[in-house]
């Protein structure tokens, strides 16, 4: 399955709100009418920028906001949210709403975060003119439906939480419960980690990075994740947890006593034990994979197992 098309599945389960990170300080201003929200430098956020579009018509503002978020303007502390690639077919303005159908190209954006980011940018911005109140968003004709196939409909700029980044992570030392096999390979066994967390890492990538690392020399607990995995990315969306990992995840050895199904669980129990994550959704390289070596579907978040946790 394709970047694109597993891409489409996890655009359907977004809800009306949307997450993000929290935005930057406004750069130089490019003029006094209207704030546009470009992207900051790791496309993680929102950098307002002041400019004036020299028209009156509302739809034509509309067209001309588009455009600058996909033009971008000359500067190298801002960045556009909105794909070359991506074409805006339609505009259409009524009752204080607006309605943008966009080319199939949106479903095929590099990564979830910049959608998300491509679209907040347009709610934030778009919503600042006095004559919008909502932005409803929609796919060559078709709009954006949730993960139980109803429509998201108009989305104002309260249906926005910033918190893409953990803005809060202390330079303290933070403890973990993370689940690595038991001796003989039939369990987990809840594992106590105390370490500082890494600010520009996060806590569930902390806490990935713990289970890779696996027992220490001391303890008699059995890897349950090759220490070649790498992260390549982790993001959480309406309490399920998305990790992208390496093929190393799937091709690379572990420990011959860990079954799959403790290679699974191990990670998925671990990140459950965050207060905003009740599933984990497994990518490889970016991409949703049919199986894991043949014995569990990939292409399901899983639900933590508890069952599975020596008593």
């Amino acid at each position: 399955m394709k970047k694109y098309t597993w891409y489409f599945i996890l655009l359907l389960v977004y809800s009306v709100t949307l997450v993000g990170c929290v935005d930057a300080e406004p750069v130089d201003t490019y003029g006094s009418d209207y704030t546009i929200y470009f992207a900051n430098s790791a496309m993680t956020g929102h950098v307002p920028v002041l400019v004036d579009l020299g028209v009156t018509d509302h739809i034509e503002q509309i067209e001309a906001i588009l455009e600058l978020l996909k033009s971008g303007l000359n500067d190298n502390n801002i960045h556009t949210t909105i794909p070359d690639e991506v074409r805006v077919l339609n505009v259409e303005l009524s009752n204080n709403s607006v309605t943008i159908d966009f080319s199939r190209d949106y479903t095929a954006m590099s990564s979830p975060i910049v959608e998300i980011v491509c679209r907040s940018s347009i709610v934030k911005t778009l919503t600042n003119i006095d004559t919008i109140d909502k932005v409803e968003f929609k796919i060559e004709g078709i709009p954006l439906k949730n993960s139980e196939g109803n429509i998201i409909g108009p989305m104002a700029s309260n249906d926005i939480i910033m918190d893409l980044k953990d803005e809060d992570i202390s330079v303290e030392e933070t403890t973990f419960t993370i689940y690595l096999g038991a001796q003989n390979g039939s369990h987990l066994v809840p594992v106590q980690r105390t370490v500082k967390v890494d600010a520009d890492l996060g806590y569930e990538t902390s806490i990935l990075q713990l289970i890779i690392e696996g027992p220490r020399e001391d303890e008699e607990f059995r890897s349950t994740v090759p220490k070649t995995t790498e992260v390549k990315d982790i993001y959480i969306r309406e309490g399920i947890c998305y990790i992208d990992l390496s093929e190393n995840f799937i091709t690379d050895p572990v420990d011959s006593s860990v079954s799959d199904k403790l290679t699974i669980y191990s990670i998925v129990n671990s990140l459950a034990e965050r207060y905003n994550i009740s599933k984990v959704q497994f990518l490889i390289e970016g991409e949703i994979k049919e199986a894991y070596k043949g014995h569990f579907s990939l292409d399901m978040a899983f639900e933590p197992n508890w069952d599975i946790v020596q008593k």
